[in-house]
């Protein structure tokens, strides 16, 4: 797997134009079967694995995200609140 990443603002540090992707914009899987069966089988074999595939289907549909507010975490001892 291969794909073109941007993560340049990541720090809030990078660029932002809104013509900008930031995170993944292509993802690029290379898929090789070796085997006795003949090549009908082995696409077979190969097309089942895409679509079965949550990792690709992830991508096809992407999951519904919720970002809930997180908890505020303890300060160190001596610390600013």
């Amino acid at each position: 797997m291969e794909g073109d990443i941007d993560i340049s603002a990541v720090w809030g540090v990078g660029d932002t134009p809104d013509e900008k992707v930031l995170g993944l914009s292509a993802v690029r899987c290379k898929v090789t079967l070796a085997g006795d069966a003949d090549d009908e089988t082995l696409k077979q074999i190969h097309d089942n694995a895409i679509a079965w595939s949550p990792v690709v289907n992830t991508f096809r549909r992407p999951a519904k995200c919720r970002f809930d507010p997180g908890h505020r975490l303890a300060t160190a001892p001596g610390s600013p609140p």
